[in-house]
């Protein structure tokens, strides 16, 4: 059946088990489906009970392998507490980047980074926040006055207004001018990796102190794009965000950037936006934190970054 039969029948049918209190077995061949649905699950494997239990079963990667034969990845569902699997063909590796080097275009409206291939980004961007896959990447200028219901239907539009593939770009928004951007190319401890920043510190906040936030969606001041030529783990992209941040708070504090509504020292602004992108190239890392060479890497180049944007924006005010 099609989805939406598929669903439809289910969803009838586990009604029916809770109104006549009875045990429905079903043999279902689509995973994602029999998780959404099913209470209790049983692997079989030629004829052979493998394993039975509750829906943890499917976070068994390497049962689930062996019942299958074909590679199987489990990640959780968006909306509810249920397990989803992914397949992964061994012949369906993403082609190596001969180098990693990116297109960019800058212009007064935008900066796009763009790569021959998608990366795997972890950001909390307008357009494509989230765990996603990404080629382009930009972050578009705005008016400081800028006001609107539907930020992500703006950028949507002016993607297309410029032919940038909509449904392949990850989009940020700024009132920082672009001219004052920095980018930094460097190999840090044998970690490539590019950051490009956007930052002003008018609004700059102590995150610490007790003063009254403002709730609504604001443009983004510090925007930090982080590009890597590694291979991270979903929970190493968390580990990156973390160095991302140490290193744009400590260049803050040695650029003696303060919070104005309580003098303390800033630990960013309060719009703050960032991206942490990677070539999924290489073995896995499982960690990207301070004490890594990955994690140093982000953080010597994103302070570098952080730095040269905010003294940019500081030099153009100042003049």
């Amino acid at each position: 059946m099609d989805v939406k039969h598929t669903v439809d029948m289910l969803q009838h049918l586990k009604e029916h088990q809770k109104k006549n209190k009875m045990t429905i077995i079903a043999i279902l061949h689509d995973l994602n489906t029999a998780a959404l649905f099913a209470d209790k699950f049983a692997a079989l494997h030629q004829g052979r009970l493998m394993k039975k239990g509750d829906l943890s079963v499917l976070k068994n990667e390497t049962l689930l392998q062996k019942v299958y034969e074909v590679d199987i990845k489990h990640h959780s569902h968006p909306t509810l507490a249920k397990p989803q699997m992914l397949v992964a063909p061994e012949k369906m590796e993403h082609p190596k980047l001969p180098a990693f080097e990116a297109e960019v275009e800058q212009n007064e409206q935008y900066i796009r980074i763009a790569y021959p291939r998608p990366l795997r980004v972890l950001s909390n961007a307008v357009v494509g926040g989230g765990l996603q896959w990404f080629r382009h990447f930009c972050n578009f200028h705005v008016p400081k006055n800028y006001d609107c219901e539907d930020p992500a239907a703006d950028v949507l539009g002016w993607l297309e207004e410029a032919n940038i593939s909509v449904g392949d770009t990850m989009g940020m928004m700024t009132a920082v001018k672009l001219a004052d951007q920095a980018f930094v190319r460097e190999t840090i401890m044998d970690t490539a990796v590019f950051t490009v920043v956007t930052g002003g510190v008018g609004n700059a906040v102590d995150i610490t102190e007790n003063h009254p936030a403002e709730e609504e969606w604001q443009v983004g001041t510090i925007n930090i794009m982080v590009f890597l030529d590694v291979h991270l783990t979903d929970g190493a992209f968390v580990n990156a965000v973390q160095s991302a941040t140490e290193a744009k708070t400590k260049a803050l504090a040695d650029m003696q950037v303060t919070d104005p509504a309580t003098g303390s020292m800033a630990t960013g602004t309060s719009t703050d936006s960032i991206a942490i992108a990677a070539t999924q190239q290489g073995e896995s890392t499982p960690y990207a934190g301070s004490g890594t060479k990955v994690g140093k890497a982000i953080g010597q180049s994103v302070y570098r970054a952080v730095t040269e944007a905010v003294e940019n924006y500081r030099h153009r005010i100042s003049g």
